[in-house]
């Protein structure tokens, strides 16, 4: 617990800076990077809210996925699908109300080839976005606050989602076995660095 408030302590401090360092640069972002994020958004939503569970058309065929359930880890077009409607409603499932909200991206890198662009333009991109997941269990609100990282990549005219991960910060009715491990780059706790 105390190290996840430490990492997220780690990003509230780094992010005024990180904003600062992109606003004293006046670097431009081809709006389309963000097309295919809120496309996706958009698309959760209106599922959990009655519409079609069909995966929107915005990822590569060499998309890559990790998210927070097993296999934890999915590759290609047909390997997303299939994350895709485990992540959709299924009969019944609407009565949860899921909901998914964006917030403003805290880190957006454009890239040129293999080097990051000093002008915001290129043909790869790194966007990270605070999100807010919403749903209903056993009859209460829960939420959960994550952090979304996308890659990009602009292919045959427009920009597509070449891998993406959620990542949990919070959540008000954890679902999944947490548990304390020793790992060898954390010290016990009070161990003075030297």
């Amino acid at each position: 617990m105390l190290r996840t408030l430490l990492v997220a302590a780690c990003i509230l401090v780094m992010t005024p800076a990180a904003a600062f360092a992109a606003q004293s640069h006046n670097v431009t972002v081809d709006p389309g990077v963000f097309i295919p994020i809120k496309a996706f958004a958009d698309s959760f939503n209106a599922a959990w809210q009655g519409g079609p569970t069909t995966m929107p058309d915005i990822f590569t065929d060499d998309i890559s996925v990790i998210d927070l359930f097993p296999p934890f880890y999915w590759h290609g077009k047909s390997d997303v699908v299939r994350w895709y409607s485990m992540i959709m409603p299924s009969k019944g499932d609407r009565a949860l109300h899921q909901h998914v909200e964006l917030g403003s991206p805290f880190i957006v890198t454009v890239g040129a080839g293999e080097r990051r662009s000093t002008t915001g333009s290129g043909d790869t991109a790194y966007v990270v976005v605070p999100a807010t997941l919403t749903y209903v269990y056993n009859g209460k609100q829960q939420i959960t606050k994550a952090v979304y990282a996308w890659t990009l990549r602009h292919e045959a005219g427009r920009w597509r989602v070449c891998a993406h991960s959620w990542g949990t910060i919070s959540e008000t009715q954890p679902h999944a076995v947490r548990y304390t491990i020793s790992v060898p780059w954390a010290r016990p706790a009070g161990e003075q660095t030297r």
